[in-house]
């Protein structure tokens, strides 16, 4: 049976001349490749969300792509050994560079653990890796020697093997408790709990073989040789290779590069990568105009999310067609659609909810008690609100791909039922919950994908643990840093910062906690203004 393609399947096959070929759905953001390199690539690494990545030569030159961010190279250290190893660090908010007399430079936040210049080198360094959480890495010679720092563990060595061929390569496990080493003919090494999965040392390697890469979940590997030509082991599913388009002298291959899980799930996303712009409601509505959207609008968004309703069963924007088709011609020719967002509440005990949550997919409530009666309302009134909120927009001929739950406002009503204006949400996160999940029915019942804006802080407040039944949702965080660009305000870090906060791995200040809530994937940033008041008084958005 053959493996199925899964989210670990998307990489990178990097050139000597700064060439990137994506396969799997890896996105493509630039290479070096029509461009004069001072110096041979040696190698590449991703960015943590998969929406950017850089590449080095062996003189130290770093160039960045997409959202990495430049963190600095050893270009005017004296008496520079040649580089022949990059790696990035978890967040991918640093990387270190390592030479082949085992020097190493860390740039960003990669920590400094400890270098080779001093081991008794046996040949040279030809590979490096990084643990998990980037508080140690591995440095391998060709001989054979594997050298330990930080809280990387030393699980042997190919010393005694090497003679066969060189080591060329090591992939590190997901826990940090083994390693498989690879030569230049194919053969393959495991140690410590790195299962051997098969090698390439039978197969028709016209070639040398160049590097190993390792799958999301360490269940499998590629091998990759100098021509492009990719040997795929265990789980590691083919996405592609140049084995048909091989490239000529003195072109070659240098590495497979794999894209991270988080961004193989965002691929699938409709929303432009590493595009800025603006969410926007009723409240851009022009004054004595309650059709038509304000004249201080901005002329530019790549991005935007439009507000349906202002409340589950009131409010609809009145202005929806007017701000759809500002959205349309702000996004301009390299934007993407925009989407739609509903604000999510607990039904009420006023007489719109009270109409909305007695009849659905539910039930009839008014025949059930107690619990079940609750349960009942607060499903019926995400569905139909949901529902409502459909036929709404459409009757107003705005449609979108993708829809949103906008769920905030931690406080909790002291009942089974919101209190409006104090609390947006009842008493009972299990009734949240039901609300939640009757939206997400309705809406994906109408043929879209729905998404949730909340953040890890206010969620688990409102509707607990709760996951949503069905497909991972994509999430559009709120609270995340302010950038530059495109804000001009002064001290503000660029566009890299943010990319821990799409790969799900950044926290709030004083939280323990990732960004990541409800099982879902980071899609889309709101950005939380700094000192000077945002543009166009608007929340900007980053698309992941």
């Amino acid at each position: 049976m053959p493996t199925p393609v899964s989210a670990s399947a998307a990489y990178y096959l990097v050139e000597n001349n700064g060439g990137i070929h994506a396969y799997g759905g890896a996105g493509f953001f630039g290479s070096r490749a029509a461009k004069r390199v001072p110096a041979p690539v040696i190698g590449g690494a991703t960015t943590a969300d998969g929406a950017g990545y850089w590449l080095a030569t062996s003189h130290g030159n770093v160039y960045p792509f997409g959202d990495a961010g430049f963190h600095g190279s050893p270009i005017h250290v004296r008496h520079l050994d040649s580089i022949v190893a990059v790696a990035a660090t978890p967040n991918g908010q640093g990387y270190w560079l390592v030479s082949r007399s085992g020097a190493v430079y860390n740039y960003g936040d990669a920590e400094f653990c400890g270098s080779a210049v001093h081991e008794p080198v046996k040949g040279t360094v030809v590979a490096f890796a990084a643990t998990s959480d980037g508080a140690g890495y591995w440095i391998v010679t060709s001989g054979g020697s594997v050298y330990s720092y930080g809280d990387a563990g030393f699980h042997g060595s190919a010393a005694t093997l090497a003679r066969h061929a060189p080591i060329v390569g090591i992939a590190p496990t997901v826990d940090g408790g083994g390693y498989w080493l690879v030569s230049g003919a194919g053969a393959v090494y495991s140690y410590g709990d790195a299962r051997f999965f098969g090698s390439a040392v039978h197969k028709r390697v016209d070639s040398t073989v160049v590097s190993i890469s390792a799958t999301a979940d360490g269940a499998g590997y590629w091998i990759t040789a100098s021509t492009g030509r990719v040997f795929n082991f265990g789980d590691a599913h083919f996405t592609g290779s140049l084995a048909k388009s091989q490239p000529r002298k003195p072109l070659a291959v240098v590495g497979l590069v794999r894209t991270s899980l988080a961004s193989a799930k965002t691929a699938i996303s409709s929303l432009p990568h590493g595009a800025y712009g603006y969410d926007i409601s009723n409240y851009q509505c022009a004054k004595g105009k309650p059709n038509s959207i304000q004249a201080s609008s901005p002329t530019s968004s790549a991005v935007s999310v439009i507000g349906v309703t202002g409340w589950l069963d009131s409010a609809d924007n009145s202005c929806l067609a007017s701000e759809a088709a500002w959205a349309v011609k702000a996004a301009g020719s390299t934007g993407g659609a925009y989407s739609l967002y509903l604000f999510m509440n607990s039904p009420g005990t006023n007489a719109a909810a009270n109409a909305q949550d007695a009849n659905g997919p539910a039930g009839a409530c008014r025949a059930l008690s107690g619990n079940n009666q609750l349960s009942c309302q607060a499903y019926n009134y995400g569905y139909n609100g949901a529902k409502n909120a459909l036929a709404f927009a459409s009757g107003q001929s705005v449609t979108a791909k993708v829809w949103w739950l906008d769920i905030e406002k931690g406080q909790l009503s002291s009942t089974p039922y919101s209190s409006y204006p104090s609390a947006y949400w009842s008493d009972s996160r299990a009734l949240n919950a039901q609300t939640i999940q009757g939206a997400l029915d309705a809406l994906r019942q109408g043929g879209v994908i729905v998404g949730i804006y909340s953040t890890s802080l206010q969620f688990p407040q409102i509707a607990g643990a709760f996951v949503p039944s069905g497909p991972s949702v994509p999430l559009w965080i709120a609270g995340v840093p302010w950038t530059s660009p495109p804000f001009t305000e002064k001290g503000l870090k660029g566009p890299s910062v943010l990319a821990p906060w799409c790969a799900g791995t950044a926290s709030y200040v004083g939280f323990k906690g990732t960004d990541t809530f409800a099982g879902g994937v980071p899609w889309l940033l709101q950005e939380t203004p700094g000192s000077e008041p945002s543009p166009y008084g608007l929340d900007p958005d980053y698309s992941c």
